[in-house]
């Protein structure tokens, strides 16, 4: 027989999700098995075509070659009578199904999750096909992922820079606090040990990338454009 048709889906989560693992419902459509012949398609016989050897036999000068039988696929039998229900299909009809699937901590986007059965049902009594569902995660407003590592941009100004600060951090799961040392160079990076995307089917976790982000005021008050133009001056002495 032959192996029904793959059913492709997309399941779209949230980074969150993805983090802490998550359970979802995909709805979908499959065929039905033709519930008169059972999948087969009808009554079959030997296949005339190829004698049932399954295989037939092509010439092409001084070659000859053996291929699968065109008419019964290898099978050896063909359909002699159609099902009357389903016309030789092996499949009446449509339905609805709802499958609940759990996905685990740490997927990574465009992964793959395979339900073997779960697809079209084969045809002349072949196995059903399977159901794939690829996942999808959302981008995140805060946080870009890289393998199991995540970055976050820590917005910063220069003084703080200049003369060192602790600012709170956001992560995944709480808040977290960030020493920034004196003299830090514009877009150095922090690493923070064990606050990235748990590693799939492991229990340690990837990291968090602070990076320091410098951001240049364009709105300057009177008082400010002064102390930066007597700032000028002096760097340029």
């Amino acid at each position: 027989g032959q192996r029904g048709d793959h059913i492709i889906l997309s399941c779209q989560i949230t980074l969150e999700e993805a983090a802490s693992g998550c359970e979802k419902e995909v709805s979908y459509m499959h065929k039905i098995t033709c519930s008169d012949c059972s999948g087969n398609g009808g009554t079959f016989a030997m296949c005339e075509h190829c004698k049932g050897s399954g295989y037939e036999e092509l010439q092409g000068g001084h070659m000859r070659v053996m291929r699968p039988c065109s008419v019964c696929g290898g099978m050896r039998q063909a359909i002699s009578e159609k099902c009357d229900k389903c016309g030789g299909t092996g499949t009446k009809g449509s339905i609805n199904e709802i499958k609940k699937i759990s996905i685990p901590a740490g997927v990574h986007h465009g992964m793959s999750m395979k339900f073997h059965g779960n697809g079209n049902p084969g045809q002349f009594g072949g196995e059903s096909g399977h159901l794939v569902i690829n996942i999808i995660i959302e981008p995140h407003k805060l946080f870009k992922r890289n393998d199991n590592d995540l970055y976050y941009e820590l917005p910063v100004t220069y003084t703080q820079l200049v003369f060192g600060c602790s600012l709170e951090v956001p992560s995944l799961n709480n808040v977290l606090n960030l020493k920034i040392p004196p003299g830090t160079q514009a877009f150095a990076k922090f690493r923070m040990r064990n606050e990235g995307m748990p590693i799939l089917r492991k229990s340690v976790k990837g990291d968090l990338y602070v990076v320091a982000k410098l951001e240049i005021p364009t709105d300057l008050t009177e008082e400010t454009k002064e102390l930066l133009e007597k700032l000028a001056e002096i760097e340029t002495k």
